[in-house]
């Protein structure tokens, strides 16, 4: 992901989407007052940042007191942490080599198919 944002800060680390609260709560501490605002707002378009659990580091080789995560609405997505058990990192996608901002999924994948493993996209109903 450095590779296609080489400008993302290096102290900066990527957010996490999990499939639900539960993987959630496995990469941050989640108490009661954040569980019950954290279950309001996801799924959804929003990324808290929560203090790490005691497991993140241990998973992702990383010591950061903080982790970004998200719960989407897109179906696909949640397929596919499903299916691979884990979190996926994320980030915003980066603007095309012109500067245009891209959208769709086809413009991602023109863009940076090369160093990609797969574009889903998810339509533009946001």
């Amino acid at each position: 992901m450095y590779a296609l944002k080489p400008e993302h800060p290096k102290n900066r680390p990527f957010s996490l989407i999990c499939n639900d609260i539960s993987m959630a709560s496995s990469m941050a501490n989640i108490g009661p007052q954040s569980y019950r605002l954290l279950k309001k707002a996801w799924p959804g378009g929003y990324t808290f940042i929560l203090r790490s659990s005691r497991q993140l580091p241990k998973r992702l080789k990383d010591k950061r007191e903080n982790v970004g995560i998200r719960i989407p609405n897109e179906e696909i997505t949640l397929a596919v942490i499903q299916h691979y058990g884990k979190p996926l990192a994320a980030t915003t996608v980066p603007r095309g080599r012109n500067g245009e901002i891209l959208q769709m999924g086809y413009q991602v994948f023109d863009e940076f198919g090369h160093a990609l493993a797969m574009v889903i996209d998810v339509g533009n109903e946001l």
